[in-house]
């Protein structure tokens, strides 16, 4: 059973349509990312299962029960939906306690303490239940919105943008945080994003948004390595295409010719796509010449060109110290092809 069931959600703004019949789902403790450019619709379908804005047509279930449809619009505050946006809205009157407490609408003082100060120990900020938003930094002002939300046992939790305030390196930490207390909690959590990166390494699924639509939903290791398209390839990492042709059940590209028999593909012109993990250096293997480089610490990004006049970006541990000009041999170490139409004429 879904915890989440969004289907056929559409919305209209003036003469534009941000959100084209959006289907997801997510099962009880799943994780889900939405992920797209500026402007495709991820925050207002946010919006819409939290029931602050209303769409067009479409469903929205939570938790088996109906909140959304042609016949229902049910209030915010019925849906059992937390919510925590890119500025935390903490209430800057309060300190940390009475902002967690505010939650809590029933109960004697003694218990509404309890349960307060569990979740100020589970979110590890008890030692600044009495400090105000504005003495705190990013990171335990998260917490302390988070702590405020998860009080509440919502059914779902959503989150909009909620590292994008933050310093890299802390953002890193928590997110590392947030996700091991969401998944002990079994939250069923849909979290919006700018950053794949945020999204790989937190969700169980990841849904590309381009022009109001999903044009997949599927698990961060199937994003990556089986997207459907080259725009979610493009946005899920870095890619590079060389030209690619099959013939009777021979694939021959700059990179030398492969068996291929995958019958999903048939004779003709194919972008090869090829990811910078993809290709070692070797004693032996295709000529290549490096054209530039970028230096990342542990790794080291470099820019090649093949003998065919291929160009690809590999990533190589940086100890394997190339200059810009150096001749390489490079060996493509495929797990599986992933192509698509030509796009030359």
């Amino acid at each position: 059973m879904y915890t989440l069931e969004v289907k056929n959600i559409e919305k209209t703004f003036s003469a534009e349509k941000p959100l084209k019949s959006v289907n997801l789902n997510l099962a009880s403790g799943e994780i889900g990312c939405l992920v797209g450019p500026s402007g495709c619709g991820k925050s207002t379908l946010l919006r819409i299962i939290s029931g602050l804005e209303t769409a067009e047509r479409g469903s929205v279930k939570i938790n088996n029960r109906m909140v959304f449809d042609k016949n229902i619009n049910m209030p915010p505050f019925k849906r059992n939906v937390g919510m925590i946006f890119q500025d935390f809205s903490l209430f800057s009157h309060m300190n940390v306690f009475e902002n967690v407490a505010f939650s809590i609408k029933k109960g004697s003082k003694a218990t509404i303490k309890k349960k307060v100060y569990s979740i100020l120990e589970c979110f590890q900020i008890s030692d600044i239940k009495f400090k105000y938003p504005h003495e705190l930094s990013g990171g335990q002002q998260q917490r302390v919105a988070l702590a405020r939300t998860f009080i509440k046992n919502p059914d779902i939790l959503l989150m909009d943008e909620p590292f994008s305030n933050l310093d890299v390196s802390l953002k890193d930490k928590l997110l590392k945080e947030i996700k091991s207390i969401i998944k002990s909690y079994q939250t069923t959590t849909l979290m919006v994003t700018h950053s794949m990166e945020e999204a790989l390494k937190m969700s169980d699924k990841v849904g590309i948004l381009k022009n109001g639509e999903i044009i997949q939903w599927a698990s961060p290791y199937a994003i990556y390595h089986r997207p459907v398209d080259k725009f979610t390839a493009d946005f899920s990492g870095d890619t590079s295409y060389i030209h690619a042709r099959l013939i009777n059940g021979v694939l021959e590209t700059g990179l030398g010719k492969f068996d291929f028999n995958d019958k999903k593909y048939s004779d003709g012109e194919y972008d090869l796509l090829i990811r910078p993990e993809d290709i070692t250096v070797s004693s032996e293997g295709i000529d290549a010449k490096v054209l530039n480089k970028e230096f990342m610490g542990a790794y080291t990004n470099y820019q090649i060109k093949l003998s065919s006049d291929d160009k690809i970006l590999i990533k190589l541990p940086s100890h394997l110290n190339f200059s810009i000009g150096t001749n390489i041999n490079v060996t493509p170490d495929f797990k599986h092809f992933i192509m698509f139409p030509s796009e030359k004429t």
